[in-house]
C-alpha cells in the first residue's frame, strides 16, 4: 500500500465517490502487486499510477481484488475474491426502504454517496446469487433493486439479460439507465454530467 495522493482522490471524485466516502470504503492505493502462483512462486508487478485494493471480509476471512482503471495489459482486475463476496454487505444497514443490486463497488459507492440508496455488487453481473442471501436482502428492505450496467455499446445487452434473470427468479425490480443518458453504469454517468445527475436519475427509478 501507498499514501493516498490527491490525484487519487480527484478520480474517484469524478465518478461520484468523494473522498469520505473512499476513506471508509476499504479501498487503498497500492505501490505494487504480488502475484502467487499455484507452486508458490511469488511474481513482484509494479502496480499502475492509478491502482487500487478493495478489501472484503466474509466468514473471517479477508480477500481482495486489485483494480487499475487504465491498464491495458490484462491488468484492470486481478481478484482474490470467491463468488459469494458481496462488495459492501458488511456496510449495509440493517434495515431501510431500499437497496440496489449494481456491478462494481465503483457503482455501488456512486449511488450510495450521490442518492442516499445503500448498495452492494457481486464480483460480476453473471455470478449465481443464492437464494437464502436475497430472501436476506428482502427481509431487511423494503424494496429490492437490480441496476446491471447497460451494455449500449454491444449488439448484446448482456447487462439488461442478466439483470432480468435476476429479477425474474426472485421477484426483485430490475431498472436500468435510461438510454437518453448514452452511460453504461452510475459512475459514468456521474463523470459525464456531474452535478445531481445520479441522485436525479436513481430516484426516479427507484420511485
Amino acid at each position: 500500500m501507498r499514501s493516498w495522493e490527491d490525484w487519487d482522490f480527484e478520480y474517484w471524485d469524478s465518478y461520484g465517490v468523494p473522498k469520505r466516502w473512499l476513506l471508509s470504503a476499504d479501498i487503498y492505493p497500492i505501490s505494487y502487486i504480488f502475484i502467487v502462483s499455484e507452486t508458490g512462486y511469488v511474481k513482484t508487478v509494479q502496480a499502475d499510477k492509478y491502482a487500487y485494493t478493495f478489501i472484503e471480509k466474509k466468514d473471517g476471512i479477508i480477500s481482495e481484488k486489485v483494480y487499475q482503471p487504465y491498464n491495458k495489459e490484462g491488468l484492470k482486475w486481478r481478484s482474490g475474491h470467491d463468488s459469494s463476496v458481496w462488495d459492501l454487505w458488511t456496510r449495509l444497514p440493517a434495515s431501510g426502504n431500499s437497496v440496489i443490486i449494481t456491478s462494481s463497488r465503483k457503482d455501488a459507492l456512486c449511488i450510495w454517496a450521490q442518492a442516499g440508496i445503500p448498495s452492494v455488487s457481486l464480483q460480476s453481473e453473471g455470478m449465481r446469487i443464492k437464494p437464502q442471501v436475497i430472501q436476506e436482502l428482502k427481509n431487511r428492505f423494503k424494496k429490492v433493486f437490480v441496476l446491471y450496467d447497460n451494455d449500449i455499446q454491444s449488439q448484446i445487452n448482456t447487462g439488461r439479460i442478466d439483470g432480468k434473470k435476476i429479477a425474474d427468479e426472485f421477484g426483485v425490480i430490475q431498472i436500468e439507465i435510461p438510454s437518453i443518458y448514452g452511460c453504461k453504469d452510475t459512475s459514468d454517468l456521474y463523470h459525464k454530467y456531474k452535478g445531481d445527475i445520479v441522485k436525479k436519475v436513481i430516484l426516479q427509478l427507484i420511485k
